[in-house]
Formats: C-alpha cells, sequence, structure tokens
C-alpha cells in the first residue's frame, strides 16, 4: 500500500495526471471520465493500443462474470471478439490477479479494493476478493468506453470505497414494476457504478403463500421472480434485499378481508384476533365504503395501516411474511421498515404503566423480528430511525445490534440525527438521502443531489456502515426509471469517493461513463431536466396535473414559465443534435425527450391560460367575434393534441421496461388533461369560456382536483 503522504500527493494531482498522455479523444484536458473517480489515479509514459487480438485471463474461478463482462464490453465498444486464455499469459492480455491482502492495508481496501495496471501490452486487475477485482473491472470498462478508438492511457489506480455499502431503495408498491428482464439490467447497471446493495420496497407486492390475492392485480413478484433477481445480485456483487414493512405502510396487505383482525386499529378494539362479530364487520363495511366514495385512489392513507404491535396473532404473521422472502434472499441484511408508526394512544384514565407499555410494544415487536432473522438466518435486521429518534422510549427494548436507517430528505439538513442514534446505543447506522423522484414525471435533482451529497458526507464523518439513496414512487411512480440514472450513478460516486463531487464537473463524467460519449450537450439536456424548480409547487407531476383555470398568472410565473419554454426547447435540440452519436444506453433519452416535452407542454399551457385569462378579464368569450372564438378554440384544441400524444406515448414508454400493472392510474391521471382542455375548447367555441377566479372547483370538468393532488408526500 502506499503511504498516506504519497496518497496525497497523488490526490492532488489526480485531475490533472490521467488524460496528459490519453488518447485524441481527452488529449490536453483535465477530465477524467470515470464514474465513482478513482482514490488514487498515477499518470504512466505512454498509451496501450488495444486490438481484436487481445485477451483475457484470470488466476480465480470467481472472475467469471467480470472476465465476461470484459469480453462483452469489448464487443460492445470496438466489436472485438477478445478469447479467454488459461493464466499466465503475459502480452496484450487482461489479467486478473488474485492477491493477498497488503500488510497494514485498509480493512475496505481488503474488502473491496483492487488495482489496475495500465503498461502497453498488458492490463493487470488485482484485488484480494473477486468483488474487489470485480470493481476493477468495472472501471476499465469505463475507461473502454472513453477512448472509442481503443488506445487508452498507461496509469497505475488504486482504489477503495469511502463507505462499505452503497445502495438504492426501488419503490416498486406504488405503481412501476419492471420486468424480470430490466430489473436484471438495472442490477446490472447498478453494479457497474460499484453499488452493492439493491433494496426492492414491496409492501404487499410478493405472492406470499401465506396471503393468496397479495398483489395478485398488481403485478407482484412471485417467489420464481425473486430467486432470478437474488441469482443476479450474486453474479454481480449486488445484495438484493427488500424492504419489507412488518408494521406500519400496510395498508393494501391489511385492507384484505382475512388480514384485518391483524390490523392495530380492529386488533386493539377487539382486543385480539377473535373473529369479528357482525357489529364490528358492518362498522369495517362502512369504513371502506366512506374511504372509497371520499378518497377515492387514496389507498396509501386508507385505515387501517398497521400491524397490531402488541398482538402476537400479528407478530406471528408478520414473522410468517417475513420467513417467505428470508428463505429466498438469505443475505447478510433483512429491512423490517418499522418507519412512521404511531404509538398506540391509551384510553382515558388508563395507568402510566398501560401507557408506556403500548409504547413499548414497538420495539418488544420489531425485536423479536429482528431476533428471529440472526437466529434462522443469520442475518441482520435493518429498520428505519424516524420512531427511534422520535419516541425514544418506544425504542428502549429494540436489539441494539439491529442497523438503523436514518431517512431524511431536506437538502439543508445538518443530520445531528446521526449522533443521536449513536448516543442511544445502535452500533451501525446507514444513512438514506432521496432523489426526490416523488410526486413527478422527472425527479428533482436539485434537491436530491444536495441531500445525497451531504448527507453521505455526513455518514463518511460518522462512520455510517453504508448510504441507502431512496428513489420512492408516490403518486402512481410516474416517474420512469430510466429518469434516475442520474442520480443513480451521483449516489454511488458520493458514497466511494472521499468527498462528493460538484454536481457539474460529476454529469459529464457521467455521460462519458453512461452513453459512452463526451457530450457537453448532454450534459446540458440532463442538468436543464434536473434542475428544475418552481415556487410554491413541490413536485413536477403536481405542476402538471394540476386544474386549468383560465385566468391571468403572476407576472413572475410568466416569466418563470418562458424560461422553462426555452430551457426545454435547448434540450430538444441538444438531445435531437447528439442522439445518433450516443453508443451505449440510447433509449434512456426516449424517455428524457418525453419529460422534455411534458416540460414544453406545460410551459405552453400555462402561458396560453394567462393570455386567454387577460383577453376575457371583465367578459366571456360571447363578447368575442365568431372568428375571435374560433382561434381560442384552436389554440386550445393543439394543446388537446399535445396532451393526448403525451398520454399515448408515455404508455408506449412505460410498457418498453415495466409491467402493465400500474400504468392505467397514470394513464388516467393524465387523461383529465386532455379532458379538461376539451372542455374548454367546447366553452371558447360556444362562448361560455371566462375567467375562472376558483380554485375550489375546475371550471373545465366542474370537479375538485384528484385526490393527489392534495396528498400530502408519503415522508
Amino acid at each position: 500500500m502506499t503511504s498516506p503522504r504519497v496518497a496525497l500527493l497523488r490526490g492532488m494531482v489526480l485531475g490533472a495526471s490521467l488524460l496528459a498522455v490519453a488518447s485524441p479523444a481527452f488529449a490536453n484536458s483535465q477530465f477524467v471520465p470515470l464514474v465513482p473517480m478513482p482514490r488514487e489515479v498515477e499518470s504512466r509514459p505512454g498509451s496501450a493500443s488495444l486490438g481484436p487480438e487481445w485477451t483475457v485471463s484470470a488466476t480465480s474461478a470467481e472472475d467469471d462474470q467480470a472476465v465476461r463482462l470484459l469480453v462483452r464490453e469489448a464487443a460492445d465498444c470496438y466489436r472485438w471478439t477478445w478469447r479467454v486464455v488459461p493464466a499466465g499469459t503475459q502480452l496484450r492480455t487482461v489479467e486478473l490477479r488474485a492477491i493477498a491482502p497488503p500488510a497494514g492495508c485498509p480493512a475496505l481496501f481488503a474488502e473491496q479494493g483492487y488495482r489496475l495496471e495500465i503498461t502497453r501490452e498488458h492490463v493487470v486487475i488485482e484485488g484480494a476478493t473477486a468483488q474487489g477485482r470485480f470493481y476493477g473491472a468495472q472501471t476499465l470498462r469505463q475507461l473502454l468506453r472513453a477512448h472509442p478508438d481503443g488506445v487508452i492511457p498507461c496509469v497505475g489506480i488504486e482504489d477503495y470505497p469511502a463507505l462499505a455499502w452503497r445502495g438504492i431503495s426501488d419503490d416498486i408498491s406504488r405503481g412501476q414494476v419492471s420486468t424480470i428482464e430490466d430489473f436484471k439490467a438495472i442490477i446490472r447497471q447498478l453494479a457497474y457504478y460499484k453499488i452493492n446493495l439493491y433494496q426492492l420496497y414491496i409492501e404487499d407486492m410478493y405472492r406470499f403463500e401465506g396471503s393468496a390475492t397479495s398483489g395478485q392485480t398488481r403485478g407482484a413478484l412471485t417467489r420464481g421472480d425473486l430467486e432470478q433477481l437474488v441469482t443476479e445480485g450474486l453474479r454481480n456483487h449486488v445484495v438484493v434485499s427488500p424492504i419489507f414493512e412488518t408494521l406500519a405502510h400496510q395498508e393494501r396487505l391489511l385492507s384484505l378481508k382475512e388480514h384485518r383482525r391483524y390490523a392495530a386499529a380492529d386488533a386493539e378494539e377487539r382486543g385480539g384476533a377473535a373473529p369479528e362479530d357482525p357489529w364490528g364487520m358492518l362498522v369495517r363495511v362502512a369504513r371502506d365504503v366512506f374511504g372509497r366514495l371520499v378518497m377515492p385512489g387514496g389507498a396509501e392513507t386508507a385505515a387501517p395501516a398497521a400491524f397490531s404491535a402488541g398482538n402476537e396473532h400479528a407478530l406471528h404473521f408478520a414473522q410468517s411474511l417475513v420467513d417467505e422472502i428470508a428463505a429466498v434472499t438469505r443475505g447478510p441484511f433483512f429491512h423490517i421498515g418499522g418507519d412512521e408508526w404511531q404509538p398506540p394512544t391509551a384510553p382515558a384514565g388508563a395507568a402510566a404503566t398501560a401507557a408506556d407499555d403500548g409504547m413499548r410494544s414497538y420495539g418488544h415487536y420489531l425485536g423479536r423480528i429482528a431476533d428471529h432473522l440472526g437466529e434462522r438466518y443469520g442475518c441482520r435486521a435493518m429498520v428505519y430511525g424516524d420512531v427511534i429518534l422520535e419516541h425514544p422510549e418506544a425504542a428502549r427494548d429494540l436489539p441494539r445490534d439491529v442497523i438503523v436507517v436514518d431517512w431524511h430528505y431536506d437538502p439543508q439538513d445538518s443530520f445531528p440525527s446521526l449522533r443521536q442514534i449513536k448516543d442511544q446505543g445502535f452500533r451501525d447506522v446507514m444513512v438514506s438521502p432521496g432523489l426526490w423522484t416523488w410526486r413527478t414525471f422527472y425527479p428533482n435533482y436539485a434537491s436530491g443531489f444536495s441531500n445525497v451529497a451531504s448527507f453521505a458526507q455526513a455518514g463518511k464523518r460518522e462512520r455510517a456502515l453504508g448510504c441507502v439513496t431512496a428513489a420512492w414512487g408516490d403518486g402512481g411512480a410516474e416517474n420512469l426509471r430510466e429518469n434516475n440514472w442520474a442520480g443513480y450513478a451521483f449516489s454511488a460516486a458520493a458514497s466511494w469517493e472521499q468527498d462528493a463531487p460538484p454536481a457539474d464537473s460529476f454529469l459529464r463524467r457521467f455521460v462519458v461513463a453512461h452513453y459512452g460519449i463526451d457530450s457537453p450537450e448532454l450534459a446540458r439536456a440532463e442538468r436543464l431536466l434536473g434542475w428544475q424548480e418552481f415556487e410554491n409547487v413541490g413536485w413536477a407531476g403536481r405542476l402538471y396535473n394540476r386544474p386549468l383555470p383560465v385566468r391571468a398568472r403572476p407576472q413572475r410565473w410568466v416569466e418563470r414559465m418562458n424560461t422553462l419554454d426555452a430551457d426545454m426547447r435547448q434540450v430538444q435540440q441538444d438531445l435531437a443534435a447528439i442522439e445518433a452519436e450516443v453508443r451505449f444506453n440510447r433509449e434512456h433519452l426516449a424517455a428524457a425527450r418525453h419529460c422534455a416535452r411534458r416540460y414544453g407542454y406545460v410551459a405552453e399551457r400555462e402561458l396560453l391560460l394567462d393570455a386567454i385569462g387577460r383577453r376575457l378579464e371583465g367578459r366571456t368569450a360571447a363578447q368575442l367575434s365568431q372568428a375571435e372564438r374560433d382561434q381560442l378554440a384552436r389554440e386550445l384544441g393543439r394543446l388537446e393534441t399535445t396532451a393526448n400524444a403525451l398520454q399515448a406515448e408515455f404508455g408506449l414508454l412505460w410498457l418498453r421496461h415495466n409491467r402493465p400493472e400500474g400504468l392505467a392510474e397514470n394513464e388516467g391521471r393524465m387523461a383529465k388533461q386532455g379532458a379538461m382542455l376539451g372542455r374548454l375548447r367546447e366553452l371558447a367555441r360556444s362562448g361560455s369560456l371566462r375567467v375562472d377566479d376558483s380554485y375550489s372547483h375546475m371550471q373545465a370538468l366542474n370537479a375538485a382536483p384528484d385526490p393527489a393532488e392534495v396528498e400530502g408526500s408519503r415522508r
């Protein structure tokens, strides 16, 4: 291992050293197109001119997947067929070599580190573990993509991560569920960025034997599905470890008649798991009917929401569901949720001991599941940290060896919670920032990147076990996963590198690693799409799906929409100019283009409704000439056509990579845009169109806003 002083010197020249001797694609540049950036890079004289005659070898059968990926990369980058040869060949070979951990090396170098040496006629990747050598192969793959002529610089790289676990949690419980092949592709691409933990947030989205109808109409995973994903993860050094809510956030599972007896409200009212009496059944049915009438589409907030923590039968049922998943995953972790639980309200006049028992049921309940996982499967339980922070007394009996997942999504947070969790005696914590993917059609990376960078840095300072970045799908999971890759890769960089990188320099590196082309245009498109924020509008999805009142907008809003329109024209121009040159993941550009069109539609819509509102101020369309009314109708009809086309395009994009379940909810919400514009068009032509000063009812549909418009965010 190099000394700290040498490492420091190498870090100082990191930006300038590598490309000083690079191939023509990046000559005379300080740009190093790797994600994550290696810890130490040292330039060497000359360059390696790769070619179809080069071969690949490995000293360990554990490197088979890394070898396969390198052979495939040569084919994809250059259309070469690299042969796999026995270890020991010296010239024009990429050799993966197992070594003993160097004496005195950092633990994470021994576990996940690698060295990559590139000379004119030999490339060596060495590490003490197959995982480390696999990561060295990913770095080499990125160098191949960065040099389309096959001439790569001679360098020495020594690398290992800042955090042991670098993960993504992926919400498949609110609408978007990948096909199995897409899930596998996601796992492979996460591994490409050296992410080693993929957590599927499933709630009811598993076909449990103990819950036959669970998720059956929503595209739930089967045991066979999960087995395939776990296998693909193992092959690529990614732990697939679902998040299963064993306490709260089980509205759908507990809404099933056969499981109502385990729900907190019902079970506590009845004092256990006895069959419902007729009156109880009548109350439950009335509650269901009321919920459907008053809150259509609001299943996430309808009662009951949580298992009864004080009910032994509920515990055994939840534990049986955990067993079904854990028997397949058998990994080092099992995430049992535990977030956003509310302590039971003690009846009036109840003794203090009874109230304390209700509060402490949280720790007893989750603790027994955690102990069961350790005893039966040898894995550690993970729990979300919000209840631990808000109600320390509730977690008093929670085992201190559970891994606390501390989630906070405020980009301005300083994260004192990490110290508070450690002060309560919990041994290990993982930080969990958010990508701000919820209630939107494109992530709010202005907030997401900031949150990831600052929380990952705080995790490193507090010696966190890892960073798991959350991509939630509240509101129907309208944001297509293709849009998340810049965020996933940024989370990988922020978790692996010693310091989280600045967004702009990262985006250019990401574009090369992801698309195989050094394109300022693509980096600009990512920036313009991901850094759109709107005053008094929390999520872009709400902006798109909001009601359409005809009235003058504030001047600041008009100016903002003009800027948005210009930004999206630039994005579409950039994508059109560079798409033919994109060498990898070109299909992801279709989702980006769709989102640019959506934003462009929003800008055009708001500007048109503003113009019509100003024109009709103090009068109705009946006071306009027929020609003027027809002109308004044509303009509204053109927008209606755009809205309907966007809905159709979204459906096609969804079905490219996802199961059909979940699409209808999003299409139904998007269809309201075309319906509202169609109604406005009819009103304009008939002369009934007027300024609408009310947000309470839509002139276009004479209906209240969609509940999703007013519903709060899950977290």
